[in-house]
């Protein structure tokens, strides 16, 4: 599986994101957040993007209240 790993260079480096396929309009049919899986989770808000037939699209990281800059 290829991925494309996407930096947000024009901000202040709080946020990474991961895509799994080519980008086209509409394709993000759900999010999911981490923590709503895992209740004691602890970190980063991380969000999972599905496809409408459930394919894992990308994942979003980012920085929480006490969590480092990803630079």
């Amino acid at each position: 599986m290829r991925f494309e790993l996407i930096l947000d260079e024009e901000g202040d480096g709080d946020q990474g994101y991961l895509q799994f396929m080519k980008s086209k309009p509409g394709i993000v049919d759900k999010n999911i957040r981490l923590s709503d899986l895992i209740g004691m989770y602890k970190g980063p808000d991380i969000y999972i993007d599905l496809t409408k037939d459930g394919e894992l699209f990308g994942i979003d990281v980012l920085e929480g209240p006490d969590q480092d800059k990803f630079r």
